[in-house]
């Protein structure tokens, strides 16, 4: 996977969507009703927030809103960036069911209208009024409507997905994917420079990064699965000339 340029959002999409490939989103003709409880009021607003990408209105949301242990956890300040760029990179949130629901907790399965990421939200509210968020988390899941496919259609989708990507300025990079020793797919997308308006292609070279770091380790740890040195070893083992080997 050398040909890769991935921001950490992006990369994990891609690692998704070689697991599964979802079907087409759920034919439904308007989205199910949040149900009128303290949770469900709450949860609306969450939504409309969240959609809105609107930085300061997110942040004062939480400050007015959020139980205090919450805060403490995370700022109402860094939430509300984190909400703002995933908003951005993975397009607003739509409803696919209410899981669950009672005066003072909903659970909602959700999808991201760009890179139908999955997700079950959940909220907690206090008893009492104004019924402040005591709990609130949104951990992705794999798709519910998830199935196997022919690798004619899987590489069919994922050209169509990542040209989506690609459209909506939230990707750049050359994918490859290769299934045994033979390449199935390999497309590239977006610009290599956006200063020089200069196309990547398949041969781009792209800076990795901290992305090394990674391959880096794997490696060192497969020598060590072969027996050729310990993670114990001084660096003086491995580069004799080095000025300290110990």
């Amino acid at each position: 996977m050398k040909r890769i340029q991935l921001n950490f959002i992006s990369f994990a999409i891609l690692g998704l969507l070689l697991l599964v490939v979802p079907t087409l989103a759920f034919a439904q003709d308007k989205a199910p009703s949040i149900p009128d409880t303290p949770a469900g009021r709450r949860f609306s607003e969450w939504l409309r927030l969240y959609n809105s990408g609107d930085f300061d209105a997110i942040r004062n949301f939480m400050k007015a809103n959020y139980a205090k242990p919450i805060l403490e956890q995370a700022s109402a300040d860094l939430r509300a960036s984190n909400i703002v760029g995933a908003s951005h990179t993975n397009g607003g949130l739509k409803i696919i069911t209410i899981e669950k629901s009672s005066d003072h907790e909903l659970v909602a399965l959700l999808e991201t209208r760009l890179t139908e990421l999955q997700s079950r939200f959940t909220v907690k509210v206090a008893p009492e009024e104004p019924h402040i968020i005591t709990a609130i988390s949104n951990p992705s899941v794999p798709p519910v409507n998830a199935r196997k496919t022919s690798q004619a259609d899987f590489t069919k989708w994922l050209g169509g997905y990542l040209k989506r990507m690609e459209t909506a300025d939230v990707f750049s990079g050359s994918v490859v994917i290769v299934k045994d020793g033979k390449p199935i797919f390999q497309n590239a997308y977006g610009l290599a420079s956006k200063a020089y308006n200069v196309p990547n292609r398949i041969d781009t070279k792209f800076n990795l990064g901290s992305m090394n770091k990674m391959f880096t380790a794997v490696a060192i740890a497969q020598l060590v699965e072969q027996g050729k040195f310990s993670f114990d070893d001084p660096v003086g083992k491995v580069l004799p000339d080095y000025p300290n080997k110990e």
